[in-house]
């Protein structure tokens, strides 16, 4: 096996552990918590061999201090977890091995990783989460993968991991299609956004309708706006009777809440969070630690769920905030403020409009404190890291060239 082929091996089995893929199968629960255990180490284990034994010139982490930082915030929670809610390290540590994906982060850059291989495992995994989210659709109520299915709000919802690559799509084949016309990313981007329709959330849909508005009107790379735009909005009249159940369904319930019970609901899920669940001082700083059912404070945990119907999910970077403390919320948004200031080539304008889709769903999505969301975003950032490198060696040599 040649390097690149074995790079590529580890990244998409480092992937897969991370994502949970290996709960698609029939594979016993606790057989799965190890193979992600195994898959945390040996991506530790690289990456200590390869940043001491390794002395080869890499790409820059521009965002090393932040996913250090949230590393470290995730260690620290352990304390918080023992000291506030009796949870011992070794439960806490088991309990949160997901938030160790983060790594992957530095794996990439010791492997240094090629782009385009990043990019063709972006989109690959992307169309392979759409087949099986429509194989799924087509053949229930025969059940083929081992997750959760809910027939609701006019659609068959199907939590697969990695739904956020089928997001990375669309919004990747968005910029390829209205930028290029090409008929393969058309197919692309419909097929994405039929995924994100069938998923009947109405934040992720209403956000991708804006983000795509905001882009078709204010890209400096589409010609014919005049004649775009119209076009654009007539091939809506057919989307929506396409989806007219699911679009009903959703604005039904949008009416239904329109009361203000939901927006109640989540601020006394905040207001608990942030005050009464609080055990001592030391975890306004380093958070509460990820609970587990097995000790009492998971247990806690699950009454707060069905008796009060209190979500740490339900309240986004403020849950992360509640389990991570300080550090994890600097780190977070200091990712967000740094990829909106880096200046991106053309190519990788899609970054920019899906981080915006996490922005906008920042208090009500989990996607730092998500691994299904997070990994697919580190994947993102050594794009930007690879990009940032080549502008910087383009102009080096554009500057040697000129004093020469």
């Amino acid at each position: 096996m040649g390097r690149k082929a074995f790079e590529i091996s580890i990244i998409i089995f480092a992937i897969a552990g991370a994502l949970d893929f290996f709960a698609l199968s029939f594979i016993p629960f606790n057989v799965i918590k190890y193979i992600q255990l195994l898959s945390i180490g040996l991506i530790f284990l690289i990456v200590g061999i390869e940043y001491v034994y390794n002395r080869e010139e890499r790409f820059y982490p521009f965002f090393g201090k932040e996913v250090f930082i949230i590393l470290l915030s995730i260690f620290l929670s352990m304390f918080g977890a023992y000291a506030g809610h009796g949870q011992s390290f070794g439960i806490t540590f088991i309990a949160q091995r997901f938030m160790y994906f983060y790594i992957f982060y530095f794996l990439l850059h010791v492997l240094r990783a090629d782009p385009r291989d990043i990019e063709k495992i972006i989109i690959g995994l992307g169309i392979t989460i759409t087949i099986f989210y429509l194989v799924q659709y087509v053949l229930y109520p025969k059940v083929i993968f081992n997750v959760r299915i809910s027939k609701e709000r006019g659609t068959l919802r199907i939590f697969l991991p990695g739904i956020s690559f089928v997001m990375i799509n669309f919004y990747y084949s968005m910029v390829r299609f209205f930028t290029k016309y090409e008929f393969k990313w058309g197919a692309l981007f419909f097929l994405s956004f039929m995924i994100i329709v069938f998923l009947g959330t109405r934040q992720i849909l209403f956000s991708s309708l804006l983000i795509m508005i905001v882009f078709l009107i204010t890209s400096k790379r589409i010609q014919s706006k005049l004649v775009l735009i119209p076009l654009g909005m007539l091939a809506l009249i057919p989307i929506f009777f396409l989806f007219e159940n699911i679009i009903n369904e959703m604005l039904t319930l949008s009416k239904k809440q329109s009361s203000g019970e939901d927006d109640v609901q989540r601020i006394k899920t905040i207001t608990f969070f942030l005050t009464d669940f609080y055990k001592n001082n030391i975890a306004y700083l380093v958070g509460n630690g990820v609970d587990s059912q097995n000790s009492p404070y998971g247990v806690e945990i699950q009454q707060m769920r069905i008796e009060k119907k209190y979500y740490l999910s339900d309240i986004g970077i403020i849950g992360n905030y509640v389990r991570y403390g300080v550090l994890f919320l600097v780190g977070a948004i200091s990712i967000l403020i740094k990829v909106f200031k880096y200046k991106l080539s053309p190519n990788l304008q899609y970054i920019k409009l899906y981080v915006a889709m996490i922005t906008i769903l920042l208090l009500t999505g989990g996607d730092f404190g998500d691994v299904y969301s997070y990994v697919p975003l580190l994947l993102m950032l050594y794009l930007i890291d690879v990009d940032l490198y080549d502008q910087t060696a383009k102009k080096a040599n554009k500057n040697i060239v000129v004093d020469g």
